[in-house]
């Protein structure tokens, strides 16, 4: 099952993986989980972002 949350007035990508990936340095993770983001410091209200698997995460996490 996907993930997705809708961006809200003043979010951030980095804000979007702290509140719902738990930690800033995930935010790899989110932007891999949404290629249709060409920029990072650009989202906007009512886009949809996809949230990583958690087991895609902890993957990652694992891989030296």
């Amino acid at each position: 099952r996907v993930r997705q949350v809708r961006v809200r007035r003043g979010d951030t990508a980095a804000g979007i993986a702290i509140r719902y990936l738990g930690s800033r340095e995930k935010l790899k993770d989110l932007m891999d989980a949404n290629p249709q983001i060409a920029d990072i410091n650009q989202i906007y209200p009512g886009e949809v972002i996809y949230l990583p698997a958690a087991t895609e995460t902890a993957n990652r996490q694992a891989q030296p």
